[in-house]
């Protein structure tokens, strides 16, 4: 799927998204919100999946392992500006936060995605059982472009 089409709001079916079970991967954005608290990218529920959203100021990737929810953090700058956003799920389980030029941000989760997400993959919500603890209310405000996964 082209990733980079879809706007805040759009959703591909769990068959029809990004087929990351057992690989690393990386997913780069493009970030211009003044939220504080929004839900950016989603992929799966309480089971499997990642989700990128901003809580409290704070933009998180977190890495959904069964009950273990591994989170990388860093603080956002909620200015209104687009701001350049790169996550990845290293082939060891390492998730890598970096925001900007700014030094990343790393966290070690149980490993890899062991199975595909079969939830659906949502950008500016999250449509079922949520993957994140999300502090996020109301549709999210804001632009997310150049959007892909490799």
């Amino acid at each position: 799927a082209d990733l980079s089409k879809l706007q805040p709001g759009d959703k591909l079916d769990a068959e029809n998204a990004p087929q990351i079970a057992n690989t690393p991967f990386t997913l780069p954005c493009e970030l211009t919100t003044a939220h504080r608290d929004a839900i950016l990218i989603a992929h799966g529920g309480a089971s499997t999946g990642y989700a990128l959203h901003l809580s409290g100021g704070k933009l998180i990737w977190a890495i959904r392992h069964g009950k273990t929810l591994t989170t990388a953090q860093t603080d956002y700058p909620a200015d209104n500006q687009p701001h350049r956003i790169t996550t990845t799920l290293g082939p060891k389980g390492q998730l890598t936060l970096q925001l900007d030029q700014n030094a990343p941000v790393t966290a070690t989760s149980p490993g890899l995605m062991r199975a595909q997400p079969k939830e659906d993959f949502c950008l500016g919500h999250d449509n079922k059982v949520p993957v994140a603890i999300y502090t996020a209310k109301g549709k999210f405000e804001g632009k997310i472009s150049d959007l892909a996964i490799r």
